[in-house]
C-alpha cells in the first residue's frame, strides 16, 4: 500500500506541476503563492491549511480526537487542480487526496478523488462541497475501492482566504 501511496503522490506532484506549467495568467479567485487560506472540514472534522502554488493549491491537515479512551490522529494532503470556472463566483475543481487515520491499534490509508465546487460568496470567504469519485481504502492489509458509487460522502465545508 506504501508504494501505491508513494507513486500516487508522485503523480499528483507531476499533473500539478504540468498544470500549473500549461496554466494562463491567474484570473479572479484564482491563487496566489504561499499560505494562502485556511480550510474547515477538508474532509469532516479536519482542519487545514491551504497552500497555493499558482494555478493549483495543497491542503494539508489534521487533527488529534480523543473518544472513549482511544485517540484518533488523522492527517490529510489534499490538491485541488481547477477544471472550469463557471461564474466569476464558481469554480470547478478535481482534488486527489491522501488521508491517514490511526486510532485504537488500527492504521487506515485512503486514497480519494474528489469532484468539487468552490463559491465565493465575499471576497474572502468560500463554501465548498466535493463528490467523492474514487476511493481506495486499506485497512490491515485488506483493500477496497470504489469507483463513481459516491458511498453517501458528499464533503462541505468552508474557506477563509487570507
Amino acid at each position: 500500500m506504501r508504494k501505491i501511496a508513494l507513486l500516487l503522490i508522485m503523480v499528483i506532484i507531476g499533473t500539478a506541476a504540468f498544470a500549473a506549467a500549461a496554466k494562463p495568467a491567474a484570473s479572479k479567485g484564482t491563487e496566489g503563492q504561499g499560505f494562502t487560506a485556511i480550510t474547515l472540514n477538508s474532509i469532516p472534522g479536519v482542519p487545514s491549511a491551504r497552500f497555493g502554488f499558482g494555478s493549483w493549491s495543497l491542503d494539508a491537515g489534521g487533527s488529534i480526537a480523543n473518544a472513549a479512551n482511544t485517540t484518533t490522529i488523522t492527517l490529510l494532503l489534499k490538491g485541488e487542480i481547477p477544471m472550469t470556472t463557471v461564474s466569476s463566483d464558481v469554480k470547478t475543481y478535481i482534488a486527489p487526496a491522501l488521508v491517514l487515520v490511526s486510532g485504537g491499534g488500527t492504521s487506515t490509508t485512503t486514497i480519494n478523488v474528489f469532484l468539487g465546487a468552490e463559491y465565493m460568496f465575499n471576497p474572502h470567504l468560500a463554501l465548498f462541497a466535493d463528490l467523492t469519485a474514487f476511493t481506495l481504502t486499506s485497512v490491515g492489509g485488506t483493500t477496497n475501492w470504489t469507483i463513481g458509487g459516491n458511498s453517501a460522502l458528499i464533503y462541505s465545508g468552508g474557506r477563509l482566504y487570507l
